[in-house]
C-alpha cells in the first residue's frame, strides 16, 4: 500500500476535512493527504498519552460534549412515544411530569455516554493496534453519524442534534471485514465480493457496514435455526457488568444490552434470564431470549426479531422454561390480552363509530374473565373507549339479548329478568336469599357479606371479579355452576372458591 492512501481515501470521503481549523493548524499547507495524515499523527500521540497518564477520561469529555444529546434537544415527541409505549403494554395512561422527563432524559445521557465509550475504549486498546488510526478515524467518524438500523428500509438512519437512541453496538467482526476489504479495494486488489466492492468505493461507511453485518448473519444462520442451548441466570443485585458484557455487542437490540445503566436498573429490581445458543467456536454466548423478572414476577420477555418478538423456533424455548414459573399461565394470558386490546384500541382509534364483532365486545366488556396488563391498575383504554359507546347496546349485541336484560345498576342485579349486569354489584343489607334472582353474569364484583344461609341461592354462571361471601356458615342447598372461576373472599372455603365448590358436592351427597 503506498504511502498516505488512507488519507487519499480519507480526503475523498470528508472533503472539508482537509481545510478543517484543527488539520491547517497541524499541517504544512503543502500536500492535503500529508498535511491529513499529520493531523493522524496527532490525534494517535493525545490517545496514547491518555491512556499512558490515565487521562482518557478528558478525551472522553471532549467527544461527550461534542456528540452527546444535549437536553434541551430531546424532543417532546420522545416522551409522547413513550407513553404511548406504556399504553400499548397496558400501563395505563402515563403522564411524563417534568420530573420524570429530566430522569428519563439523565438516563438518555448516561446510555449514549457508555455506548460512544465502547468505540473509544475499544480504538485505544491494543485489540486495534492492527488498524491504521486513519481508518479509526473513518470508522469512528461514521459511526456518530449514525442514529439505528431501521429493519424495514434495511438501512441506518442518520443522526442528528435530537436522536435520543444511544450510539450503534460496535460488531469488531464486521469492522475486521470492513477493514480487510477496503485494504484490497486502496490496493486496487481482487475483492470477490462485488456489491461490497461497490460499496467500499463508495466510501460509505453506513451502508459497508450494514452490508458486512447482514453478511456475517447470514453467515450464521445455521447456528441460529437451532434451538439448543443454555439459560443463564443473572440474580437480582449481581454485578451488572457481567449481564452487560454478555449481551452488549451482539445486535440484540434489548435495552439492557444498549446500556450499563439499564442493566444495572434490571438487576435492582429482580433476576435476569438468558437464553444462549452456540456461535462459530460451538461455545453458548448468542443471545436469544430475555426474561426480565420483577421481584418474583415476570416483568417481560424479549427475542431478538423484529420488534423483539420471539423468533418461531425458540417459543417452544420459552414455552418450557415458563413452567418454572408461578405466574407462567397469568403472563400468557398478559400478552394474548394486551395484544387483542391493542388490536381493539386501534381499530377504534381510528374510526371511533366502528362496529365492533361479538368476540370482541365480550373481551372488552370483561363478560367472560378480565382482561389483564402488566400495570397496577386496570388499562386505561378499556374505560376510554367504553365512555363513547351505548354499553347496554353491546353487550346485548354481544350475548344476543334484549336491552332490558342488561343493567348497569347494581340494585337492578336482582331482577329476574336480568341476564348480566355490567359493574359491581354490592349489596349489604341482603341476609336472606329467599326470592334472590341473580343474573347469569356480573362483569365485576358480587358482594353477599351478610349472607349465612345460602339454601336456595344460585349463583352466576360468571362473575370477573370477586365473590364476597364473607359471613357464610354453611354450603347447604347453594348452586355453584362449575363454570364459575372467580376469586373468592370466603373464610370458610379458605377463600378458595374449587374448595367451596367442593363443600356444595359433598352436601349433595349427604343428601
Amino acid at each position: 500500500m503506498k504511502k498516505y492512501t488512507g488519507e487519499e481515501f480519507l480526503n475523498k470521503i470528508y472533503k472539508d476535512l482537509v481545510n478543517s481549523e484543527i488539520v491547517k493548524h497541524t499541517g504544512k499547507g503543502g500536500n492535503k493527504n500529508e498535511d491529513v495524515h499529520t493531523y493522524m499523527e496527532r490525534l494517535e500521540r493525545i490517545t496514547n498519552k491518555s491512556m499512558e497518564h490515565d487521562k482518557l477520561s478528558l478525551l472522553k469529555k471532549f467527544y461527550y460534549d461534542k456528540y452527546i444529546i444535549k437536553p434541551e434537544n430531546v424532543p417532546e415527541s420522545y416522551f409522547k412515544g413513550q407513553e404511548q409505549i406504556a399504553l400499548d403494554r397496558g400501563y395505563g395512561h402515563v403522564h411524563y411530569t417534568n420530573e420524570i422527563k429530566q430522569k428519563e432524559i439523565e438516563q438518555i445521557i448516561s446510555e449514549q455516554k457508555a455506548s460512544l465509550d465502547s468505540w473509544i475504549d475499544y480504538f485505544a486498546s491494543t485489540d486495534t493496534e492492527m488498524y491504521p488510526t486513519w481508518f479509526k478515524y473513518y470508522c469512528f467518524q461514521g459511526m456518530v453519524r449514525l442514529g439505528y438500523f431501521d429493519k424495514k428500509e434495511d438501512k441506518y438512519t442518520k443522526r442528528t442534534e435530537s436522536t435520543v437512541k444511544p450510539f450503534i453496538e460496535i460488531n469488531r467482526e464486521a469492522l475486521a471485514m470492513v477493514y480487510d476489504e477496503l485494504i484490497k479495494v486502496l490496493n486496487k486488489e481482487h475483492v470477490d465480493d462485488k456489491k461490497l466492492e461497490e460499496l467500499l468505493k463508495s466510501g460509505s461507511f453506513s451502508k459497508i457496514y450494514a452490508y458486512c453485518i447482514k453478511k456475517l448473519d447470514n453467515v450464521k444462520k445455521d447456528n441460529t435455526n437451532s434451538d439448543e442451548g443454555i439459560w443463564k441466570k443473572y440474580l437480582q443485585g449481581s454485578d451488572p457488568n457481567v449481564l452487560f458484557n454478555d449481551i452488549h455487542g451482539k445486535g440484540t437490540g434489548w435495552c439492557t444490552a444498549g446500556g450499563l445503566e439499564t442493566a444495572t436498573q434490571h438487576l435492582e429490581g429482580g433476576d435476569f434470564y438468558v437464553y444462549f445458543t452456540k456461535d462459530e467456536s460451538e461455545k453458548y454466548t448468542c443471545p436469544r431470549i430475555a426474561i426480565r423478572m420483577e421481584d418474583k414476577q415476570i416483568a417481560e420477555i424479549r427475542g431478538i426479531a423484529e420488534e423483539q418478538n420471539l423468533e418461531s423456533n425458540m417459543e417452544k424455548v420459552v414455552e418450557k422454561k415458563l413452567e418454572e414459573f408461578p405466574d407462567k399461565d397469568k403472563y400468557k394470558k398478559k400478552i394474548k390480552d394486551m395484544e387483542v386490546l391493542t388490536y381493539i384500541y386501534t381499530k377504534w382509534k381510528n374510526n371511533k363509530n366502528i362496529k365492533l364483532s361479538k368476540e370482541e365486545l365480550v373481551f372488552l366488556y370483561e363478560l367472560k374473565e378480565d382482561i389483564l396488563g402488566f400495570g397496577y391498575e386496570r388499562d386505561d383504554r378499556i374505560n376510554e373507549i367504553i365512555r363513547e359507546r351505548n354499553i347496554k347496546k353491546d353487550i346485548a349485541y354481544a350475548l344476543c339479548c334484549e336491552e332490558e336484560q342488561v343493567t348497569l345498576c347494581g340494585e337492578e342485579a336482582f331482577n329476574g329478568n336480568i341476564i348480566c349486569s355490567y359493574g359491581d354489584v354490592w349489596e349489604y343489607g341482603i341476609k336472606s336469599v329467599e326470592g334472590l334472582s341473580l343474573p347469569s353474569i356480573i362483569s365485576g364484583d358480587l358482594l353477599l357479606g351478610e349472607i349465612t344461609f345460602p339454601k336456595g341461592l344460585v349463583l352466576p354462571r360468571i362473575i370477573t371479579g370477586t365473590l364476597y361471601l364473607d359471613s357464610l356458615e354453611s354450603t347447604e342447598g347453594l348452586t355453584i355452576p362449575e363454570s364459575l372461576n372467580c376469586k373468592l373472599e370466603c373464610p370458610l372455603a379458605n377463600n378458595d372458591i374449587n374448595v367451596l365448590k367442593q363443600m356444595c358436592k359433598e352436601n349433595n351427597k349427604t343428601k
